[in-house]
């Protein structure tokens, strides 16, 4: 006994110590305020003006307002800085003559009079400090020039039922081109009919009676073909080189805040489940514990580019969503979802986004769905987001394409909020010498992996045989199932 419990301390040791070797063991953090650059923001006024008005912000006024007081309180910091800085100069020749043996009244009254200076010229200034903050933090991300104006750009077709004709160099968005007689309504096709009445795989009835609206459970070959799909999206995330990860299922409303959702108390209250008496909320995607995973950490270069893939339960309000475009599976309020998250050296930050999409188009590919990859335009963009991607599937059952998954760019928007930055190394001299590092923000980039309701919707609708009422397992999924259809 005395041995067994030896060997298990050393182990326990051993563990402890391999651990502190990697430096994974975090203390307790506060949340940060976040850090600006009132000055890069200046730099890059008709960048974040253009931002603003091409997202076409319900708040757009405000926002280009607080732009536009940035430039007077960066004019006024200056000045009282500067008076600032003239007052601490008098203050240390001062203080020389006391520490030299001259203390005589006049002296210390002098001494006295600069403090009183400083105090009335510092509280302005801490004031201007805090108006500048508040501006910048509620800035959305600039975007990027080559994001569309008003229409998604299609950039690429996976699984098409039809001849793709446009030309290499030319350009077509969505809606441009007419393809009612390819892509037809079929109602036989309908998911929420096929699982609640021919099937009895999916129960919405039972789920609302229990828990609410939009609200199910699934059954059987259903829940084993969402398993499935969950199973395969984390194995090929970690084929990518992803780290696998499960995270909490709420968060605290400074960190949602902080990710860049950042809703009015009204838009709070039907879209968010907060939890009462506390200052946290039921998260949406685990993009938020993901990006909260890293907060406050100073990253080598060396250790970036760094990618993490999360399973979470997401949960969302979505009280507004209502109509036959949203009914089923299609808009619920809690579900499964595998995310991507990346953090990277500015520099590797587009070539990362289009790894994702990548990664997003070969799963959406290999389940056999045919579906558009949308670049979308600035007024689709959350206020984090740089550039975005999304992919739409061919839904027969509801007769037109939905979104299945979506990957986005937020260059240093979450980074700056979260003070996750790098050292950035300086080059060498002649001689080889290693010049100072700085310390730089990186950049965060999120996206879909599998987001398994609507997935699961595209799979019935495409995959369905209204003759035999069966439904016919995608080839990926078959090793996971065992069985090729149900």
């Amino acid at each position: 006994m005395l041995q067994s419990t030896k060997r298990k301390f050393s182990t326990t040791s051993y563990i402890l110590a391999q651990i502190n070797k990697k430096n994974t063991i975090k203390p307790s953090k506060a949340i940060p305020e976040g850090m600006f650059s009132r000055k890069n923001v200046i730099a890059n006024l008709d960048l974040y003006k253009k931002s603003i008005l091409s997202r076409e912000l319900h708040n757009e006024t405000e926002l280009i307002s607080g732009l536009e007081d940035l430039e007077k309180i960066h004019s006024n910091v200056s000045k009282l800085s500067y008076e600032v800085k003239k007052l601490q100069q008098k203050r240390i020749a001062l203080e020389k003559q006391v520490a030299s043996g001259v203390k005589t009244p006049e002296l210390f009254q002098k001494l006295k009079d600069l403090k009183k200076q400083s105090v009335d010229i510092t509280e302005p200034l801490n004031g201007y400090e805090v108006s500048s903050w508040k501006i910048c933090n509620s800035l959305p991300n600039t975007v990027d020039p080559t994001n569309p104006d008003k229409k998604p750009l299609i950039v690429e077709w996976i699984n098409p039922k039809h001849d793709v004709k446009v030309s290499k160099g030319e350009k077509e968005h969505q809606g441009d081109i007419d393809y009612s007689s390819v892509y037809k309504p079929n109602k036989e096709l309908d998911h929420l009919k096929i699982l609640t009445e021919n099937k009895l795989l999916l129960d919405f009835y039972a789920g609302s009676n229990v828990s609410g609206s939009n609200c199910y459970y699934l059954f059987d070959e259903l829940l084993e073909l969402e398993n499935a799909l969950i199973a395969y999206a984390l194995k090929f995330a970690k084929k990518k080189g992803f780290q696998l990860s499960s995270t909490p299922s709420f968060a605290k409303l400074p960190m949602i805040a902080a990710c860049g959702y950042r809703p009015s108390q009204r838009d709070m209250d039907s879209q968010i489940y907060t939890l009462n008496g506390t200052d946290q909320a039921l998260i949406a995607t685990s993009e938020i514990t993901l990006a909260g995973y890293e907060m406050s950490r100073t990253f080598l270069q060396s250790e970036l580019p760094l990618k993490k893939c999360g399973l979470s339960r997401a949960f969302r309000k979505e009280a507004a969503a209502q109509g036959a475009g949203v009914r089923g599976l299609y808009r619920v309020h809690e579900f499964n979802k595998v995310e991507l998250f990346a953090w990277t050296l500015p520099e590797q930050s587009m070539q990362m986004l289009e790894d994702m999409k990548d990664l997003q188009v070969e799963i959406i590919k290999s389940l056999g769905l045919t579906a558009q990859v949308l670049q979308m335009p600035n007024n689709d963009l959350g206020a984090p987001a740089y550039k975005k991607y999304d992919i739409e599937c061919w839904m027969p059952g509801r007769g037109t394409f939905g979104e299945v998954t979506s990957t986005s760019n937020c260059t240093d928007f979450q980074s700056r909020r979260l003070v996750t930055r790098y050292k950035k190394q300086g080059k060498s001299d002649d001689k080889g010498n290693q010049k100072s590092t700085s310390l730089e923000f990186v950049h965060t980039l999120n996206g879909t992996c599998m987001a398994l309701p609507r997935i699961l919707l595209a799979i019935v609708e495409n995959n369905y045989d209204p003759k035999t009422n069966k439904i016919k397992v995608p080839d990926v999924l078959v090793p996971y199932m065992q069985i090729a259809e149900f």
